[in-house]
């Protein structure tokens, strides 16, 4: 004969049985991924119920992020911009001048990489469009003057968010040095890196108001004083 339960022994097993349901965060995260990852994903995987929340949660979160963005009237797409691979700013006699990598490769691979792309930018003729595929990536650049600015980000990124992010970058040195030019960057390469770590984190932009970023980099010059 089984024994009543009372209301309270009822509302224990509940909440035990909703905590041993409760998803792990590396699940959370490959569901999450995997949501976002293009239309045709997010309409045929299916979300169980107990993972909705988080999802929502994290969805928020995103939209909130380029809802800031978008009232800074820097980023307007309305999906999130991925992070990018790397990032090469080469001369046009295909002299390395900054390099800033964002996964880790060797340096045996990182100096075939540099090879390979430089003699493939530097190829193509002016009137060429400034995206081409490579590998299993795709390459964005952009020349001004005798530099030229090369990222590579994911197949599924979104090209013109990352042409934006170059030029807010040449934005910010040129507002740092002065109509910048190529010996500015030899000369104080440390300071182009140390512009680009404070714009971008991890390949993401992280702060696109230029007034921010150069403050912030006044007050490291004002440091080293």
């Amino acid at each position: 004969m089984k024994t009543p339960h009372n209301g309270a022994d009822l509302k224990k097993q509940k909440r035990a049985s909703r905590k041993a349901r409760r998803p792990t965060e590396a699940y959370c995260n490959y569901i999450y991924k995997l949501k976002k990852s293009s239309p045709a994903v997010k309409d045929t995987v299916a979300v169980p119920g107990w993972l909705r929340a988080e999802l929502c949660t994290r969805v928020g979160t995103e939209a909130a992020r380029l809802a800031r963005l978008n009232r800074r009237g820097t980023i307007t797409q309305r999906e999130v911009c991925s992070a990018m691979q790397f990032m090469l700013l080469f001369s046009r006699q295909g002299k390395l001048r900054l390099q800033k990598w964002y996964i880790p490769l060797s340096d045996k691979e990182k100096k075939k990489i540099t090879r390979e792309l430089v003699q493939t930018v530097l190829a193509r003729k002016p009137k060429m469009c400034s995206f081409l595929e490579w590998r299993d990536l795709k390459i964005v650049y952009k020349r001004y003057a005798s530099l030229y600015f090369c990222c590579a980000i994911e197949d599924q990124d979104n090209e013109l968010i990352t042409l934006e992010i170059i030029h807010r970058y040449v934005e910010l040195l040129d507002k740092y040095f002065g109509s910048v030019c190529e010996l500015d960057i030899i000369f104080n390469f440390e300071k182009a890196y140390f512009i680009l770590d404070e714009f971008l984190l991890g390949g993401e932009a992280q702060e696109t108001s230029k007034k921010n970023v150069l403050k912030a980099i006044e007050q490291a010059d004002l440091l080293q004083e």
